[in-house]
């Protein structure tokens, strides 16, 4: 029993990491899953393409898992997922998932990931500083991101480091 739950919790883990689709799956049917098999959001991607990430990082990179962060960060929070203070795999042994998110180019969906994680309490207005985010969201395509930031933290404006 123990063998076969551990290779459906891989199987779980597999399917955060590679099959996560906001078009054909809900936040409810995602933390079905994970209340079920909770060690799904440890299972780590050995692929060399990405190195060894956790499916809330794996997202990032997939356009329609995106929207999916919040929930795997906030259950993965929950959970004890990833390294103490990690805040569930988001800033996980050099990844940190909100910088990457600066690379991504709906800059709609990825506002509202910002604010949920703010709302969560898994973005906190300290981090705008300690990453210099407002640096990373000058980027084209990101004016919502960093709008949000700077009115969240408008001191970060006269702090921001920029190279333009």
């Amino acid at each position: 029993a123990d063998k076969a739950l551990e290779e459906m919790t891989k199987e779980a883990g597999d399917f955060l990491h590679y099959d996560l689709d906001d078009e054909k799956h809900t936040v409810e049917e995602v933390k079905a899953i994970i209340d079920i098999f909770p060690g799904s959001l440890s299972v780590i991607n050995l692929d060399p393409g990405f190195g060894d990430i956790l499916p809330v990082y794996q997202a990032v990179y997939r356009s329609r898992a995106v929207s999916f962060i919040p929930l795997l960060a906030k259950e993965g929070s929950r959970l004890g997922v990833g390294s103490e203070g990690s805040r569930g795999g988001l800033l996980e042994h050099g990844s940190n998932v909100v910088l990457t998110l600066a690379e991504l180019y709906d800059d709609k969906k990825c506002k509202k990931v910002l604010e949920e994680l703010r709302d969560l309490d898994l973005l906190k207005k300290e981090d705008i500083q300690n990453f210099d985010l407002l640096h990373h969201f000058l980027a084209d395509g990101c004016a919502q991101r960093f709008e949000m930031l700077a009115a969240w933290d408008p001191d970060s404006l006269i702090t921001a480091r920029c190279s333009i």
